[in-house]
């Protein structure tokens, strides 16, 4: 049995090398307003239905895994770059993008109320 597991330095005991969440965010884009999380310092909004989710603690490498859901929307983490996210995914942040579709097409970006994310992998 145990009250409170810390590190030798005395903080938080931190999860490496395990399957577990290592950040889970849940905001509403149109904020974009926080309404909980782990493992995030700040949500940044880069355009309409664009954010940067930036961690508090770094993952390893950017090949982590992230899985979100919105309202009405697609979530998914942008990991590489175009013309459209100059900020692709880093060890640090998580570019996250909402899409809108109505049948098989997109219609376009959209601040999804509310959204949820949660990201697996390693933290360094």
């Amino acid at each position: 049995k145990a009250d409170t597991i810390q590190s030798t330095g005395g903080g938080a005991a931190t999860l490496t090398k395990q399957s577990a969440p290592k950040a889970w965010l849940s905001y509403d884009q149109s904020g974009p307003t926080v309404n909980d999380s782990f493992n995030q310092s700040s949500v940044t909004d880069v355009s309409v239905g664009r954010y940067n989710l930036n961690f508090t603690n770094s993952m390893t490498n950017k090949h982590y895994s992230v899985a979100g859901v919105g309202a009405d929307t697609v979530i998914f983490c942008q990991r590489t770059t175009d013309n459209n996210a100059t900020n692709a995914s880093s060890t640090s942040s998580c570019r996250v993008e909402s899409l809108y579709f109505t049948g098989s097409s997109v219609v376009n970006y959209y601040d999804s109320k509310p959204t949820t994310m949660v990201v697996n992998g390693d933290l360094a």
